[in-house]
């Protein structure tokens, strides 16, 4: 069982003023009632976890620190192309789209899967689209105002401009 002391048990009261973060503040908690000289199953039913998770916090606490209760963060690059990759293979279907021809998603998921060698997630190739400034632009199936072609034609015809 390890023993934090009182004033260890300060500090981190202290400390938890300043955090933002609702997990961090739970893990900084659960090291100061231990200080204040609670149970791990104390803790636990206080901060509704399990007391393996206390046991796992204390023990943390212990040996990295206050540092090791804090959240890190993801770090690096987790893109599986760089961008001048991505770029590369959007010209092809840039050239299709310039031909006016519909690409979809899925084309280019394809063509991304056989770049990177393994399965991806849709809302991967979304993320690679935005990051490029594509957009979604879909032709109309019909006329807004479901009119055929020759009162279409008729009302261009018509149109007067005058000056006011």
């Amino acid at each position: 069982m390890h023993k934090i002391s009182i004033e260890e048990a300060k500090k981190i009261s202290e400390m938890r003023n300043t955090i933002k973060d609702k997990k961090e503040d739970k893990r900084l908690h659960a090291i100061q009632l231990r200080g204040q000289g609670k149970s791990n199953k104390e803790i636990a039913e206080k901060l509704d976890t399990s007391i393996k998770v206390v046991n796992n916090w204390i023990c943390k606490y212990v040996k990295e620190g206050i540092e090791g209760l804090l959240s890190k963060g993801q770090k690096g690059n987790h893109r599986n192309l760089t961008f001048e990759q991505e770029e590369e293979m959007l010209k092809k279907f840039e050239e299709k789209g310039k031909k006016g021809q519909i690409i979809t998603v899925k084309e280019i998921e394809e063509e991304y899967v056989k770049l990177v060698g393994h399965s991806i997630g849709t809302a991967q190739i979304y993320y690679v689209l935005k990051r490029h400034w594509w957009r979604k632009v879909m032709p109309r199936s019909r006329h807004p105002k479901k009119a055929n072609q020759e009162v279409i034609e008729a009302s261009k015809k018509l149109t007067v401009w005058q000056k006011s």
